[in-house]
């Protein structure tokens, strides 16, 4: 069964950031070799300011089988505190085209390794395109409430 259409990871490596470090977290977050898997990360540069640069890395999963390990290896990531917090926050977390987000406090991740939620902007940004039927909120939900209740 299909739990998602495509996902996001997308992380934002500022000037003062360790660009390589950061990257490297980015890809330490997917189970398979993007290489082999013929997936890259996406590299933008965007203006913050006047000067200074950053670039935005992001990988995108559209395959079943790149989705479902995904899913599987950051499920194992989370403590099940952590998944209760997710599910106890669903309804924000969800928006009415069912893309469902999480976020990765990025310092944490990257010195520690240790995947922590986080509502603050300086973080790894998960989207995840719902694959729910019929098309509605309440399945949804009922689907979020399946992924994070199951593997609690």
């Amino acid at each position: 069964m299909r739990l998602f259409h495509h996902a996001w990871i997308t992380v934002y490596a500022k000037p003062e950031d360790d660009f390589q470090r950061v990257k490297q977290t980015l890809t330490h977050l997917l189970p398979f070799n993007l290489e082999k898997e013929k997936l890259k990360v996406e590299e933008t540069r965007a203006n913050i300011d006047e000067g200074r640069d950053i670039t935005i890395l992001q990988v995108h999963l559209q395959k079943a089988a790149h989705l479902n390990a995904f899913l599987e290896h950051f499920l194992s990531l989370l403590t099940s505190a952590q998944k209760a917090v997710i599910l106890k926050q669903k309804e924000s977390r969800l928006d009415a085209g069912l893309n469902f987000f999480i976020r990765l406090d990025k310092p944490n991740l990257i010195e520690l390794g240790e995947p922590w939620l986080t509502d603050s902007g300086n973080c790894f940004h998960i989207k995840f395109v719902l694959a729910a039927y019929p098309v509605t909120r309440k399945a949804g939900l009922k689907l979020i409430e399946k992924v994070f209740s199951e593997s609690a």
